[in-house]
């Protein structure tokens, strides 16, 4: 239990049953159905003490307040790692897919595009160690051009649109690997037949371990992921309802926003 001075980031996967064994705290092999509280944007809460983590020291308070995001993606590429000179294709460069980008490159990928509509988020990707950052409506030809026809090894897919779990599956080559990151919610058109034909491997990745908490926040308090860079402003508790908008809109040079209650 952490008590003063301490400083804590706090895990906001709940499970229904209230308790999961360590290892598998806050993943998708967990014991009980995972439910969100609606607790996320309040001066104050009520906390249960094994979902407190002591935050390491190293860690601003702007760090601190991205990490469990960070982790969810350490835990995806841990799970679903590209190969040395794999070509890997990362659809969505909002917080997910930025931080899923910086793992992958961390882990090896020998070329990393990124596929993403706004202006702002692919030139931030290409900062952060994307080779190629393309929209959505170039991604086909440019992927087919640069792998001459054969598509990618791996695709992370970030953005958590219904829509783009099958065209995850398109970009990838055959036998290659496609990973389910983004949360859709909401039921999302496939093709088996393709998925079939082509003998993709699809898997899926949520949250994380504590393990893998504590060592997302070893990786940035190195320096090896940046999440400084990803921090494009704070905004008062009052003020959140204006950059829900924002976000929403889709056209926003926010990438991620911290509230400060």
């Amino acid at each position: 239990m952490l008590s003063p001075p301490h400083a804590g980031i706090v895990q906001p996967a709940i499970w229904a049953n209230g308790k999961v064994p360590n290892v598998l705290m806050a993943t998708g092999l967990g014991k009980g159905a995972l439910r969100y509280s609606s607790w996320w944007f309040c001066q104050t809460i009520s906390n249960s003490p094994w979902r407190a983590v002591k935050a390491n020291s190293d860690l601003s308070d702007e760090q601190a307040g991205q990490i469990e995001p960070a982790a969810i993606c350490f835990h995806a590429v841990r799970a679903n790692p590209p190969r040395l000179g794999e070509v890997a294709v990362i659809q969505g460069a909002g917080p997910i897919g930025l931080s899923t980008l910086q793992w992958v490159r961390v882990a090896g990928a020998g070329t990393i595009v990124v596929v993403e509509p706004n202006d702002a988020r692919r030139n931030l990707s290409l900062a952060l160690g994307a080779h190629h950052a393309v929209s959505p409506s170039e991604a086909n030809e440019f992927i087919s051009n640069l792998t001459k026809g054969l598509g990618a090894d791996i695709v992370y897919e970030c953005a958590g649109i219904p829509a783009t779990i099958q065209s995850a599956v398109d970009l990838a080559r055959r036998g290659g690997r496609a990973a389910i990151i983004g949360l859709a919610m909401g039921d999302a058109p496939i093709s088996p037949r393709q998925w079939l034909t082509k003998e993709i491997q699809v898997t899926a990745a949520l949250g994380y371990t504590h393990e893998e908490f504590e060592m997302t926040m070893g990786y940035v308090a190195d320096g090896r992921i940046d999440l400084d860079v990803l921090h494009s402003g704070t905004v008062n508790l009052v003020d959140i309802s204006e950059i829900f908008t924002e976000l929403s809109s889709g056209v926003t040079e926010h990438t991620k926003v911290l509230v400060r209650p």
